[in-house]
């Protein structure tokens, strides 16, 4: 406001006051000028239609005469007024029986979560917050994933989620059902990862029953259609047929290759591999990872009412199928490349430039101090780089680092650089990265450095104490794996010194994995 009234002079307000015009402005207008407005504003003068197309031999590309005549025909057509078909009826058919299961046994977490154990073998967590008012976050895990599937069902496995969103539910497809969920803040998405696999949901408090019925559909009536299956396909060829000459896919697609040396497991989807997903296969995949209900934990954060919560859990989660086959993660073997891995290519770039992407990997003990540690050596590389590359040489707009931390199949980590330049200047950018690890391997962190870092780990982790999906991440993760990414954070933030990031550093070095990967222009 302040911006549009010192260079165009528009009249600024306070909020009170524009609030008064708007109420005032709103009650003035009527259905007749609203009609009279759009008649005046949509007519068949001064449009102007762009068109965008790959610039490659076959591409169809409709001619301008093609164009008009299609607006054309829109202008000139007899159109009726859309039918309202609301649906009313519930996502559960009338008549269904449900069993129900009643809460067994009770307790307390280390975190103030109320756990219940139902008859049936459900495992609930419920952690009532008065954070937002009008927001249930809810997490349903199993170890698994893909991790239990062979290699041949993965590609499938990985797209399964995004069929399954797209095809509905029940007796509603994915058009039915937006239509049932009109007016109701209510989601649930099936997740499927390497060793785990669930489903994500949010409701607002009033939505909460209907939450939980979506839960128990998606788990005993999901929906597959050939049909759907079909046209999901014929949507990923058309956006995948022209990916190959984007860069950045390029790159990923070499980096995933190259970083699991190959592994047929953590391949990209791609358009030669789109002929990987199975239809006939993701039925049988989905029952294997969600037919067992005593596999799962349910975490419910946010503003719930435990009273109003327990007869829904022991209605709809109780009434879910349990069977004797369990499952839990599996060791697939992938692994981390080994030693020094460089890999350089070239495409053709529209403008021209070189990105160098660095993977440092390795084992280490996974803990709440290990994922501190790492991610605080990264920002202290920011600070390094932005110093030493960016503003010395001149050579980047910024470096970017990240790291991961894993336990699962073994506790590793992955310290991640990545930056773009000139070509002329990459090698000697490249050496710098390196120097600046080695300096902080012998001289340990900048004392400013670190206690800027532990400054703005503190005020950050006092608002995650504060939001609902930090204590989702956090005992949902807890309650999977077993461990507490929160008890005890700030005595670790605080425990940390210049020779912490040291050991660290030279850890690192030591362990001696490199994944190099150079993409240059062709």
């Amino acid at each position: 406001s302040y911006i549009m009234n010192f260079m165009k002079n528009t009249p600024y307000m306070t909020a009170e006051y524009e609030h008064e015009i708007d109420v005032k402005i709103v009650e003035f207008i009527t259905l007749d000028m609203v009609n009279q407005m759009t008649k005046e504003r949509l007519r068949p003068v001064n449009e102007i239609v762009l068109v965008s197309a790959p610039e490659k031999e076959g591409a169809t590309v409709p001619t301008s005469e093609q164009l008009l005549g299609v607006m054309q025909a829109v202008h000139t057509a007899e159109l009726e007024a859309p039918v309202d078909n609301t649906i009313t009826e519930p996502p559960i058919p009338e008549g269904t029986v449900f069993k129900g299961s009643k809460v067994k046994k009770e307790t307390t977490d280390k975190f103030g979560s109320t756990v219940w154990q139902l008859k049936n073998g459900v495992k609930v967590v419920v952690k009532s917050t008065d954070f937002k008012a009008d927001e249930i976050l809810l997490r349903i895990n199993s170890a698994g994933g893909h991790s239990v599937l062979s290699t041949e069902e993965v590609m499938t496995a990985t797209n399964l989620p995004g069929y399954i969103s797209q095809a509905g539910v029940g007796n509603f497809n994915a058009s039915d059902l937006r239509k049932l969920l009109t007016g109701k803040a209510v989601s649930v998405r099936p997740t499927i990862g390497a060793y785990s696999n669930g489903f994500s949901g949010s409701a607002s408090p009033k939505d909460l029953e209907t939450l939980m019925q979506l839960t128990y559909m998606y788990f005993t009536a999901p929906r597959f259609d050939k049909a759907d299956f079909d046209v999901m396909i014929d949507r990923m060829k058309a956006q995948y047929a022209n990916v190959g000459s984007n860069p950045m896919f390029v790159l990923n697609d070499t980096l995933m290759n190259v970083l699991y040396g190959h592994d047929p497991r953590r391949e990209m989807l791609t358009l030669e591999r789109i002929d990987k997903i199975d239809y006939a296969k993701m039925e049988p995949i989905y029952n294997k990872l969600y037919s067992n209900a005593d596999d799962f934990t349910f975490t419910f954060v946010g503003n719930i009412n435990l009273d109003e919560l327990k007869p829904l859990v022991e209605k709809y989660l109780g009434s879910l199928p349990k069977t004797k086959q369990k499952f839990s993660w599996k060791d697939d073997g992938v692994r981390f490349a080994k030693g020094n891995v460089t890999t350089e290519f070239k495409v053709p770039m529209q403008m021209p430039k070189t990105r160098v992407f660095y993977a440092l990997t390795g084992d280490i003990p996974y803990s709440l101090k290990t994922e501190i540690e790492l991610s605080a050596l990264a920002q202290i590389l920011d600070i390094r780089y932005i110093e030493s590359i960016r503003e010395e040489k001149g050579g980047t707009y910024g470096v970017q680092t990240g790291v991961e931390a894993s336990y699962v199949p073994v506790p590793d980590y992955m310290l991640m650089i990545t930056f773009d330049t000139d070509p002329a200047m990459a090698d000697e950018l490249m050496e710098i990265i390196f120097e600046e690890l080695d300096k902080i391997a012998v001289e340990g962190a900048r004392e400013d450095d670190l206690n800027t870092i532990k400054e703005f780990y503190a005020k950050q982790h006092t608002d995650d104490l504060k939001q609902n999906s930090h204590w989702l991440n956090v005992i949902g993760g807890y309650h999977l794996h077993g461990y507490d990414l929160n008890s005890g954070y700030m005595d670790i933030v605080n425990a940390m010194t210049p020779d912490t990031i040291r050991n660290l550093t030279a850890k690192i070095l030591a362990d001696g994995n490199v994944v190099k990967i150079v993409m240059s222009n062709e």
